[in-house]
């Protein structure tokens, strides 16, 4: 499979060269989701936020630009703000993530200190006896997650550990450390809630 994509990735970066369009043209390359190959246990990407499933590949190919690598948080939903910095067209009301724009100039800036990943399954994934519905906050620091219905959630401490072997959720040291990323978690989801059409007047 891995030889497969990377032939089609280059006929079609030949097409771009064959076409006189390759120094115009942004290359991006991404996907919707990871999958676990046996980490934790499991297979495929089923209803849980580990690393497996939520680092995604993500590189950004422009003409000019000295290649590197970055560490910093960003989201899939950056990917829109950055193609319009990039090309130089004004972002539209409403738009939630942020460019990351700037990384492919300076790799070691900060772009976002934290990110949200939300998601909502039909299915009764986990007996709770309603659809799944996950909410997810990952700094560098910690990655909390949450679901409608359950009382346990997922605590992680990823300075120490990165592998996410121990759910600290009820960890009686680590109370604090949910308690704050909870309430980061409230802020991030009000901060991204849509507030579309934009008002014309108060009341």
């Amino acid at each position: 499979m891995i030889s497969l994509l990377d032939a089609q990735v280059g006929r079609v970066l030949a097409a771009l060269e064959q076409s006189g369009k390759a120094d115009d043209t942004i290359i991006v390359f991404s996907s919707d989701h990871g999958d676990m190959f046996g980490d934790h246990g499991l297979i495929l990407k089923h209803c849980l936020h580990y690393e497996g499933c939520v680092r995604v590949p993500l590189v950004v190919a422009v003409r000019g630009k000295q290649a590197s690598r970055s560490s910093s948080l960003v989201g899939s939903i950056d990917i829109a703000q950055t193609l319009l910095e990039l090309t130089g067209t004004p972002e539209f009301y409403g738009m939630q993530g942020a460019s990351f724009a700037r990384l492919l100039d300076e790799p070691a800036h900060t772009t976002r200190r934290r990110v949200l990943i939300e998601e909502d399954e039909r299915p009764n994934q986990f007996g709770q006896g309603s659809p799944s519905r996950i909410r997810t906050l990952i700094t560098d620091e910690a990655r909390i997650s949450v679901y409608q219905g359950l009382q346990q959630g997922e605590l992680y401490d990823l300075t120490t550990d990165s592998q996410e072997n121990h759910n600290l959720w009820n960890h009686p040291d680590h109370q604090s450390v949910r308690l704050t990323m909870m309430s980061a978690l409230n802020e991030e989801m009000m901060r991204l809630a849509d507030d579309s059409p934009r008002p014309r007047f108060n009341a």
